[in-house]
């Protein structure tokens, strides 16, 4: 846990308050977590399009089934175990109280390209 905490750390550290917060994790999420990519969300293949804010509060991915384009909270997907998806899941649910799992962080991938000039 002290690994997600640290990654916490880092992506709120210039945040003021809850909203910057979510406005920290949408932008992070969104720009870590490369897409398009495939899911099931409650037995049905989706695509994930896009991941940032959306029409309700917290992260949302936009997800595609066939020609019908839908948000989901990011926290009800189940993303693939190793995968930086999950590693970036994990410490969102971990800020917003959620169990986190047994998330483990992506072989050689650090927090940082996405502050890179």
């Amino acid at each position: 846990m002290r690994e997600l905490d640290e990654l916490i750390a880092e992506i709120v550290v210039d945040c003021y308050d809850e909203e910057e917060c979510m406005t920290a994790f949408c932008t992070v999420l969104g720009d870590e977590i490369p897409v398009p990519f495939d899911v099931v969300f409650m037995g049905v293949p989706v695509e994930v399009i896009a991941i940032g804010a959306g029409r309700t509060p917290g992260v949302v991915a936009t997800c595609r089934c066939g020609k019908e384009t839908g948000e989901v909270g990011l926290a009800s997907l189940t993303l693939p175990d190793g995968s930086v998806a999950a590693w970036l899941q994990a410490a969102y649910l971990r800020y917003l109280g959620n169990d986190p799992g047994q998330a483990s962080p992506p072989p050689g991938w650090h927090l940082g390209s996405w502050d890179q000039p």
